[in-house]
C-alpha cells in the first residue's frame, strides 16, 4: 500500500540515502530506479560531497545505469575544489565505480586548483590519488605542498611529512623542511607537537627535532596529563634528555590534576624517565587537590602512610583511643 502511494517520486532529495536501501530490501526493484534517476538528475554537481555519496549509494544498490548517468553528468568539470576533504572522498568514490578517467581528470583538477590552507586535507588527498594510481598528479601536488602548504599546525605538518614520505618524494620532503616549519608552527597542544616531533624523527630531520623540542618545552600547555606524559615518551624516543628534564620540571609542578587516572600515568611516566624526584613533587600535590586516595595508593605512599598524612605532609603516627581528648 505505501509502495503504490509512489514514494519515489514525491520524496525530498535532500536524504534519500536509507530509502534507496530499504526499497531494494523490500524489492521495490522499481522504485529503486525511479528514485535513483530523479537524484541523479537533481543533484548539485559543484558538491564533491553530495556527488560522492550519491556514487556511493547508487553502487550499493547495484544502480549501475544511474551510474553511469552520472557520470555522464561529468561531474568532474563541475565540483568546487575549495574543500579538500570532499575532494578526497570523491576521487574514493570515483574509484569504487571504476571510473578511472574520471578519477585522473579530477586529481588534474584538484593539483592545479586546490587550497593549500590546511595541510592536514592536503596529506589525505596524496594518500588517496597515490591509492588510486595517479603517479603524476601525486608527484605534482606533492610539489606544490612543500612549497605553498600553512604551517602553523604542528599536526597537519606532520601528517603531510608523512604522506610525503610515504610517497618516497624525498625531494618535497626538504622542500617542506626548508621552509622551517619548527619556526611557524603553534606550540601550545602537547599532542600536536608529539605527532611533528615522531615525523620529523622518522624523516631524519635531527636538527630540526633539537630546535622543536627546545622551542615547545617552555611552551606547551599543561592541562592534559595524559598529553604532557606523551610527549615525555617521545621525547625519551628522540633521546632530548635536556628537554625530559626541562618538561618533567614543568609538570611536576604545574600540569592539570583534574584527572587523577591521568596523573596516575604520567607519574609512571616520570619514573621510567628516571625523573624520580619531579614524580615525588608532582604526587606532592595530589592530597591539597582532593585526590588523597590516589595519593595513597602509590606503591611508596602505601606503607609510608598506612595511618595517614598529617597536614605538613607528615606520615601520621600510631594511636590508640586513650591518646584522644
Amino acid at each position: 500500500a505505501l509502495l503504490a502511494r509512489d514514494p519515489a517520486a514525491h520524496v525530498a532529495l535532500d536524504a534519500f540515502d536509507s530509502l534507496l536501501e530499504a526499497l531494494q530490501v523490500v524489492g521495490a526493484d522499481g522504485q529503486v530506479t525511479i528514485l535513483a534517476e530523479r537524484a541523479v538528475a537533481h543533484v548539485a554537481l559543484d558538491d564533491a560531497n553530495a556527488v560522492a555519496g550519491l556514487l556511493r549509494s547508487l553502487r550499493k544498490v547495484g544502480a549501475d545505469g544511474q551510474v553511469a548517468a552520472l557520470l555522464a553528468r561529468d561531474p568532474v568539470a563541475h565540483v568546487a575544489l575549495t574543500n579538500v576533504d570532499a575532494v578526497e572522498r570523491l576521487v574514493q568514490a570515483l574509484q569504487e565505480v571504476g571510473a578511472d578517467g574520471q578519477v585522473t581528470i579530477l586529481a588534474e583538477r584538484a593539483v592545479a586548483h586546490v587550497a593549500f590552507d590546511d595541510a592536514y586535507a592536503v596529506a589525505g588527498l596524496l594518500r588517496v590519488l597515490g591509492r588510486a594510481g595517479a603517479t603524476e598528479q601525486v608527484a605534482a601536488l606533492a610539489e606544490r605542498a612543500a612549497t605553498h602548504v600553512a604551517l602553523t599546525n604542528p599536526d597537519a605538518v606532520a601528517s603531510l611529512l608523512w604522506a610525503l614520505w610515504e610517497a618516497r618524494a624525498d625531494g618535497q620532503v626538504a622542500a617542506l623542511l626548508a621552509r622551517d616549519p619548527v619556526a611557524h608552527v603553534a606550540l601550545t597542544k602537547p599532542e600536536a607537537v608529539t605527532s611533528l616531533l615522531q615525523a620529523l624523527w622518522e624523516v631524519g630531520a635531527e636538527e630540526q627535532v633539537t630546535t622543536l623540542t627546545e622551542r615547545a618545552v617552555p611552551q606547551v600547555a599543561l592541562d592534559n596529563a595524559y598529553a604532557v606524559g606523551r610527549l615525555l615518551q617521545v621525547l625519551r624516543e628522540v633521546r632530548a634528555d635536556v628537554q625530559i628534564t626541562a618538561l618533567a620540571e614543568r609538570a611536576a609542578k604545574g600540569v592539570a590534576l583534574t584527572n587523577p587516572d591521568a596523573v596516575t600515568w604520567l607519574l609512571r611516566v616520570l619514573r621510567r624517565a628516571g625523573a624520580d624526584q619531579y614524580s615525588t613533587t608532582l604526587a606532592e600535590r595530589l592530597p591539597a587537590a582532593g585526590h588523597c586516595d590516589t595519593f595513597f595508593h602509590l606503591e611508596k605512599n602505601r606503607e609510608q602512610f598506612r595511618l595517614g598524612r598529617e597536614p605538613d605532609g607528615s606520615a601520621a603516627p600510631s594511636w590508640t583511643w586513650n591518646d584522644l581528648d
